[in-house]
């Protein structure tokens, strides 16, 4: 029991010692007192005067001791600031009551409400004769607002506010009574309705119900054009309704939706029939730069257009190459070569074309019976390919190649058309013409 009673005489005085040593970093004299009664109290030195003094410690004794010590704190607060002083009592209150913070709030509040009290009593005849003043006066708003701050702890105030309160209500009701008709013979339904509405006087409220009952009307006449599809005229609305009421407000959002989706339909209408008409007039590249360029370039219909352009184009170019070749007789292989290599280009995979340029290809190869001549680069002033040496070879009637490392090349247009040499680009230096190479080629078909 007796180290018990020690460890718990100890935590005491600790804790005096931590609430002292706070209250000293801005209360000096108060934080020491605490300090002073902490250490009178300890176990040590009540061991030192029992040993020496032979003074021995009752618990009244110590309660004695550190009442002692907080009337001192206390006396030595009225030397400190109003500050100081709010945060010294705050702190020995708390000694008191532990870490209860409701009771702690609760006495905080307390305090400043106090301090706000002997405050307001030093200037509140000032204050009350000003709003007796302003009441006087007929200046009812001022006094509501003036005297808000003061109606919970002053009775004579909250009665004058709530004088000033009921002289204002009567003043709206008269001014409502006055203004409303007004406004309702001039048309402003909505701000007659929110001007009655939150009076509670039947005269009042048939004037509300009145203007209600326009408000209601003007809403299904404009619900009525929308439902229509009489979207301009919703939008063109009276501003002041708009900005009123949140049911137009709506209502012209929602209609200014649907007409700007009604304007881009007709606009791609609109589209669509121009690229019908230019495709029907076989203006397919006209057709296709149309569309390419317009805002609806992905509309599906259009995309649709746009196929077809380019399909009819392809078979209108076929068909010019078509005409061209049945007034080319066969035994014209450059011609026909040149015209078969064109079709196979719009129709990679069409079977025909693919045959009747393997035929002429066929032919070219039996008139091949030019021999190759071998060149080099120590000829030439400007020697255009990257490969030192080489065979240039002409095939009747005109089909140039350069043969060179066992692979050959495509020199001009005729042999390109052939589709069977790889193209000279390969091998060919940048910035470098061929013209004389390919002339000197096609000399060799006229030997």
């Amino acid at each position: 029991m007796k180290y018990i009673l020690r460890f718990i005489n100890w935590i005491f005085v600790i804790g005096l010692l931590f609430i002292g040593i706070i209250i000293a970093m801005t209360l000096f004299f108060a934080g020491i007192s605490l300090i002073a009664a902490a250490i009178l109290i300890s176990p040590p030195m009540q061991d030192f005067l029992h040993k020496f003094i032979h003074v021995n410690y009752l618990i009244s004794t110590k309660v004695i001791v550190i009442l002692m010590a907080i009337l001192l704190a206390i006396y030595s607060l009225k030397y400190e600031t109003e500050e100081n002083l709010f945060s010294a009592r705050t702190l020995l209150y708390q000694l008191y009551i532990g870490e209860d913070i409701e009771k702690m709030t609760a006495f905080s509040n307390k305090e400043t409400e106090n301090s706000k009290k002997q405050e307001y009593l030093v200037v509140r005849t000032d204050i009350f004769n000003e709003l007796q003043y302003l009441y006087n006066d007929n200046q009812y708003q001022e006094v509501v607002n003036q005297s808000l701050p003061y109606v919970s702890f002053d009775a004579d105030i909250r009665q004058l506010f709530e004088n000033a309160k009921d002289k204002l209500k009567k003043e709206q009701i008269a001014i409502v009574l006055n203004k409303v008709p007004l406004l309702i013979k001039e048309g402003k339904y909505m701000e007659a309705y929110y001007l009655a509405e939150p009076f509670e006087i039947a005269e009042i409220k048939e004037l509300v119900a009145k203007a209600k009952k326009h408000v209601d009307k003007n809403f299904k006449r404009l619900k009525n054009w929308y439902e229509s599809g009489k979207y301009s005229k919703v939008i063109k609305a009276n501003i002041d309704q708009v900005n009123s009421d949140c049911r137009i407000k709506t209502l012209i959002v929602q209609a200014t939706t649907a007409q700007e989706i009604r304007t881009r339909n007709k606009k791609i209408k609109q589209t669509i029939k121009k690229t019908s008409k230019l495709i029907n007039s076989r203006k397919y590249e006209q057709a296709i730069s149309f569309v390419t360029e317009s805002e609806f370039f992905n509309n599906p219909k259009l995309l649709a257009l746009v196929k077809r352009a380019k399909f009819r184009l392809i078979k209108a170019k076929e068909k010019k190459i078509l005409k061209k070749l049945r007034n080319i007789p066969a035994a014209k292989i450059e011609a026909n070569l040149r015209g078969y290599a064109n079709l196979l280009e719009l129709f990679p995979n069409n079977k025909k074309y693919q045959k009747k340029l393997a035929y002429y290809n066929q032919q070219i190869l039996e008139l091949g019976k030019t021999p190759p001549l071998p060149i080099k680069k120590e000829e030439y002033e400007k020697w255009p390919f990257t490969v030192s040496k080489g065979n240039l070879k002409c095939i009747p009637p005109g089909m140039v190649t350069f043969t060179t490392e066992g692979k050959t090349y495509a020199i001009n247009e005729l042999a390109i058309a052939t589709g069977n040499y790889s193209k000279i680009d390969i091998i060919l230096q940048d910035g470098f013409d061929m013209a004389i190479i390919a002339q000197k080629g096609l000399d060799l078909c006229s030997r």
